[in-house]
């Protein structure tokens, strides 16, 4: 279960503290000093409006809900790509596609967060495990 402070957004999973970002370019605990994952204590995860109020209701908040999520366009800063295709694109076997293009990716759930798959290679590409926590996602265009 994630803790949040009392703003709503989400501390760190290890000592219930913001993190920050060190030198190595890692977040770290400010208490504890270990490598913690974005959203823990970083800023970009919070409760949503209901779960906050029950936060400082000192309610118990048994399956915290995040808030909405407002993306608009494409927010993507780095792309991910099979290794074996960028190989593939290095060595002129796409032509003239782009990277973008020859892609072949699949993603979905597993039982601990998201995976994506190259399709043409039948190999991982990232498999992201959300530590126990839940996430906002934005599912509309």
């Amino acid at each position: 279960m994630c803790n949040y402070d009392k703003d709503g957004y989400r501390l760190t999973d290890c000592c219930s503290v913001h993190s920050v970002k060190e030198p190595d370019d890692y977040l770290h605990c400010k208490k504890c000093h270990k490598i913690v994952s974005t959203g823990q204590g970083d800023g970009t995860q919070y409760a949503s409006k209901e779960s906050q109020e029950r936060m400082k209701s000192d309610e118990p908040d048994e399956d915290p809900k995040f808030g909405e999520v407002h993306m608009v366009g494409n927010d993507i800063k780095m792309f991910l790509h099979c290794r074996k295709c960028v190989t593939e694109w290095k060595d002129g076997k796409a032509g003239e596609m782009s990277p973008r293009d020859w892609a072949r990716l699949e993603f979905g759930y597993t039982e601990k967060g998201l995976q994506v798959r190259c399709v043409r290679h039948e190999c991982n590409v990232v498999n992201i495990n959300f530590e126990g926590c839940q996430h906002p996602a934005d599912t509309g265009e």
